[in-house]
């Protein structure tokens, strides 16, 4: 986990982790284009069963990284 504090004033905290049990808190993700998009739990299976299992076939190792953004006060 890392906290970075953003020009704004508010709190970024990153986390990475085995993708099957950080997705799960996940509810939005960036498209290739940058875009904010709903996160479903059929897309959230959709990743886990087609990236993270068919790079384990291959012995890839994954991991995912993902963010949250707080204020000051709610990180305080």
């Amino acid at each position: 986990t890392a906290v970075i504090k953003l020009p704004n004033g508010n709190i970024r905290v990153f986390v990475k982790g085995a993708p099957e049990i950080v997705i799960m808190k996940c509810n939005s993700y960036h498209s290739t284009e940058g875009k904010v998009i709903q996160l479903t739990e059929a897309k959230q299976q959709s990743i886990i069963n087609t990236l993270v299992k068919e790079f384990a076939k291959k012995c890839y190792r994954t991991l995912l990284i993902a963010y949250r953004d707080f204020s000051q006060s709610d990180f305080d």
